[in-house]
This record gives C-alpha cells, sequence and structure tokens, in this order.
C-alpha cells in the first residue's frame, strides 16, 4: 500500500490543539491519530490511542447496563489450517489430528 503525504501546513501539536477545541468525537479521533502519525507513530499505536474513546461513544449509545462484546480478529488464521499430514502411528489405527 502506498504512503499518503501528509499536511504540511499543521504539525502535531497544532492538530492536538485543533482536537480539543473540536465537539465532534469522530473529528476528534481523526486529529489524533493524525497527530500520531506526524509523531511518527504507527497504526497501532493510533488504534490504542484511540480505543478508549471510541468505546465511551459507543455506551453512550446504548442504554444504562446493556452489555457491550468486543471482538477482535486474528487475520493470520482466517482460512484453511492444515494438519500434520504424516504422524507415527500403528498400522490399522487412525492417528489423531489435534487442533490449535
Amino acid at each position: 500500500m502506498a504512503a499518503i503525504a501528509l499536511l504540511e501546513g499543521y504539525d502535531a501539536a497544532e492538530l492536538r490543539a485543533l482536537a480539543r477545541r473540536s465537539n465532534d468525537a469522530r473529528q476528534v479521533r481523526r486529529l489524533l491519530a493524525l497527530a500520531a502519525a506526524y509523531d511518527g507513530a504507527r497504526r497501532g499505536e493510533a488504534f490504542k490511542a484511540n480505543f478508549p474513546p471510541r468505546i465511551q461513544e459507543i455506551r453512550d449509545h446504548l442504554p444504562a447496563g446493556t452489555p457491550l462484546e468486543i471482538w477482535f480478529d486474528d487475520e493470520a488464521r482466517i482460512g484453511q489450517k492444515n494438519k500434520i499430514t504424516r504422524r507415527w502411528a500403528r498400522r490399522g489405527t487412525r492417528p489423531s489430528a489435534p487442533k490449535d
């Protein structure tokens, strides 16, 4: 994936100042993620910074006491999960193939 050039008129401190003045939660998250990118942070670090405010925003729209499930997807385990094709066993028996 090609890198996207960042706007040159702002630096991380100015983006954080804009985020403090904004009343829109989505805009604040984007500005803070951009500020983290200006500081050299990776996408995962920006996610960690924005995760708690995003959870709170979702909770604000739910009725009180509603449970919130958080699911993460391990992309490395999507698709076929191969087994060991050959293993030692007595002739005529069917050896088990343990799963992860």
